[in-house]
């Protein structure tokens, strides 16, 4: 088994495995994106790394380590986010001899830098195989968020709420700030890195109305999702629904093993929640406009928004952050954490 860095000659073959390699548990899901690359650009540095079989050169799976700073209890400390673990099916039954070789490998990297701290994943928390696969290789649960996935709605746009896709990043810099003391795993230096590229592709919104802001991404071609399996309770309700969206085109339904366009809210808040409800319908309206499937919202697990603010029909997944420090980060004790955009 070879480990080397992933090019782009790999691109078609990386894509292929990653629609096929779902995180299981009670939601089955699949990253589906165009180049595998596309997320990379989103860090202030890293590297793709490609487990090879020596004698056949097929892809036996690989993981992009993506480096960026943080502010956790204080400090800052610069951390390498293991993203896009994926493992070719047809070499499932070599799961943790490859990805032992792979973080063995990134972690030598790291360590020969001398400047990261730690190092983290994100992992569905029901994927039980994974989250003891994560145990044996020394990353331990640190934290926990929930995605909240909406039905979109077809609801009017008020003309009051304003929609720019061309705005000044400077809110949002003093939102992820050191200055921030409200989150702790905060992620710093993100205009550069992330609000950026992303606002000069168009894909970064910000809707505001009165005392309620929201700012959101489209994920199209980078990080979007298909559902492969759903609980069966989930199923009659999304069979119900479509049946009755093409009577009345109220709302937009996610389907089963489709490429489905999503947008990610990385973050909201407001003063008036009447506000936020106004902003949210209008939201829901732009989403349905414009051909996206799932709202995703993102909550820290010791978040205290009311969670019907959102609606009824949703669907929630809990996330798991698990971290192996390096050096002297203290990981105890966390306070509310704001979702990490680039996750």
């Amino acid at each position: 088994m070879i480990i080397r860095d992933a090019v782009d000659s790999d691109n078609l073959k990386m894509l292929e495995i990653h629609k096929d390699a779902s995180q299981s548990g009670a939601f089955e899901i699949v990253l589906l994106k165009k180049d595998f690359k596309s997320k990379s650009k989103l860090f202030e540095e890293g590297f793709y790394l490609v487990a090879e079989d020596e004698n056949s050169k097929e892809i036996i799976g690989f993981m992009g380590v993506g480096i960026a700073t943080f502010k956790i209890n204080g400090k800052v400390f610069k951390g390498a986010y293991f993203y896009d673990l994926r493992t070719n099916p047809k070499h499932r039954n070599k799961l943790a001899r490859w990805l032992k070789k792979i973080i063995d490998e990134a972690s030598s990297r790291l360590i020969k830098r001398g400047d990261v701290d730690f190092y983290y994943v994100s992992v569905k928390s029901d994927n039980a195989p994974s989250m003891r696969l994560m145990k044996h290789f020394s990353l331990t649960p640190v934290c926990k968020f929930e995605a909240i996935s909406n039905v979109i709605f077809n609801k009017p746009i008020s003309k009051k709420v304003e929609i720019s896709d061309d705005f000044d990043l400077n809110e949002l810099e003093k939102i992820y700030t050191i200055e921030n003391d409200k989150y702790d795993f905060l992620p710093l230096n993100l205009k550069e890195n992330f609000f950026l590229p992303l606002l000069n592709e168009k894909k970064l919104i910000k809707f505001q109305y009165n005392s309620a802001t929201i700012y959101g991404w489209n994920t199209q071609d980078i990080s979007d999702i298909g559902i492969i399996k759903i609980s069966k309770r989930l199923v009659v309700l999304q069979k119900t629904l479509k049946f009755f969206s093409k009577i009345i085109p109220l709302f937009k339904i996610p389907e089963l093993n489709k490429n489905m366009k999503n947008f990610h809210v990385f973050y909201y808040d407001y003063k008036n929640e009447k506000d936020f409800k106004k902003l949210l319908k209008s939201l829901h309206g732009y989403c349905y406009k414009n051909d996206f499937y799932l709202l995703n919202f993102f909550l820290g697990k010791n978040s205290k928004i009311n969670k019907k603010i959102f609606g009824k029909i949703n669907f929630s997944v809990e996330f798991t952050l698990l971290a192996n420090a390096v050096t002297d980060v203290d990981f105890s004790n966390l306070k509310e954490i704001t979702w990490l955009p680039r996750l």
